[in-house]
């Protein structure tokens, strides 16, 4: 039985798109990835930081899987939502700098023309823009498009301990957590059932 993977980028590809074209970007199992679009994390999350706790998704099989994924939303919404914080600043700084180094007369004829748009102020307008568009998450989650995430929350501390855990992911969505460095915070854990062959040198 084929397993169907989906990307996490929000498109959706047709059913019989060839793996090896799925294989060349970040996708996740897409039994698991639709069952986690119906689970509100960032509100969990926006919880965990006006309470001042961390956050914890965890689950087993299936469950393992979904709380997996949804904490790579979690991870995914906090990322975007630093880059926007810090690219708001820069365009702040840039506002004032140049507010800064205008002459007196040519600021007295600025605030004549408050009707007109300075370049400054728009430049400031749509990076306020980009700041709110890149807060929101990813736009498959349909249960947390419409969440914007807090600086606040965009520092929670997340883990995943996920029980028996299915493959969800493939390999490029498993590099993409690591070369953001999300690694440590996908716990798996699995223990051997009863029935398990014994290895060698082990006792009963």
């Amino acid at each position: 039985m084929r397993v169907h993977y989906t990307p996490i980028d929000g498109s959706h590809p047709p059913a019989d798109t060839p793996t090896e074209l799925l294989e060349q970007q970040p996708c996740a199992h897409a039994g698991f990835y639709f069952r986690a679009e119906t689970i509100p994390t960032l509100a969990l999350l926006e919880q965990a930081a006006a309470k001042g706790m961390r956050l914890v998704l965890t689950g087993h099989s299936l469950g393992a899987a979904v709380a997996n994924l949804c904490t790579l939303t979690v991870l995914s919404a906090q990322k975007k939502a630093r880059e926007a914080a810090a690219n708001a600043a820069v365009a702040r700084h840039t506002v004032r700098a140049s507010e800064a180094t205008t002459p007196a007369p040519q600021q007295q004829q600025q605030k004549q023309k408050q009707r007109l748009i300075s370049p400054w102020q728009a430049a400031a307008s749509a990076a306020a823009v980009a700041s709110a568009e890149a807060h929101s998450n990813h736009s498959w989650c349909s249960a947390n498009s419409d969440i914007l995430v807090s600086p606040q929350a965009a520092l929670v501390d997340v883990l995943c301990v996920a029980f028996a855990s299915p493959h969800w992911a493939n390999q490029a969505l498993a590099d993409y957590i690591e070369d953001n460095d999300w690694g440590d915070t996908f716990v798996n854990v699995v223990v051997p059932g009863e029935g398990r062959r014994l290895g060698e040198g082990e006792q009963e």
